[in-house]
This record gives C-alpha cells, sequence and structure tokens, in this order.
C-alpha cells in the first residue's frame, strides 16, 4: 500500500483541487465524514472562539503564537520571544575567531 501512496496523493491533489474546499468539506459531512478546514495561523489570529478558549498567547515583544496543547501542574508557560533571526551571528562569529563576510 505504501509503495503507491505519492501516486496516490498526487492524483487525490488533483482530484481535490477540481472544487473549492468548501464544497468538498460539505460533500464529506453529508457523508458522515468528520472534518474541518486547516487554517493558517493568520486565519484564526483574531477568532473569538480561538481567544476565548485560550490557543494564542502574546509573547512579551507583542508576538502572537499558538499556546501549548495542554497544561503541567506548577509550570508557568514562558512569555519571553525567542532570539532575532540571526541577530547572533557578529558575536557567534567573533567568538569563534571567524570574520564575517
Amino acid at each position: 500500500m505504501l509503495a503507491h501512496a505519492s501516486d496516490m496523493r498526487a492524483a487525490l491533489d488533483k482530484h481535490f483541487a477540481t472544487q473549492s474546499a468548501g464544497y468538498w468539506l460539505t460533500r464529506l459531512r453529508e457523508s458522515g465524514v468528520w472534518c474541518g478546514p486547516v487554517h493558517h495561523l493568520e486565519d484564526v489570529i483574531d477568532d473569538e472562539h480561538i481567544a476565548a478558549n485560550g490557543y494564542l498567547t502574546t509573547l512579551n515583544d507583542g508576538l502572537r503564537t499558538v499556546s501549548l496543547p495542554f497544561t503541567l501542574s506548577d509550570y508557568e508557560l514562558p512569555l519571553a520571544a525567542g532570539p532575532v533571526l540571526d541577530g547572533d551571528r557578529e558575536s557567534i562569529l567573533r567568538d569563534w575567531g571567524v570574520r564575517a563576510c
């Protein structure tokens, strides 16, 4: 079965591309398939249900991001943002004695 998985995926992608996601969701639900749309973060960032359920959190730099999908007793979720991408390049290269290009 797995030997043909990539071919099957390509065929299904091609077939599903013939109609909108809404069309397929309706058809699948009418057939008793439990399904829902898959959203990107930017699609749900201001959704009232997402906010009410605490699915997003705001970091100390103002960035809104996905919260942990579970809770742990006696554990506070860190709200500190990570370093800026490539923000420490110069200091790392300097520490290793490498000159930046």
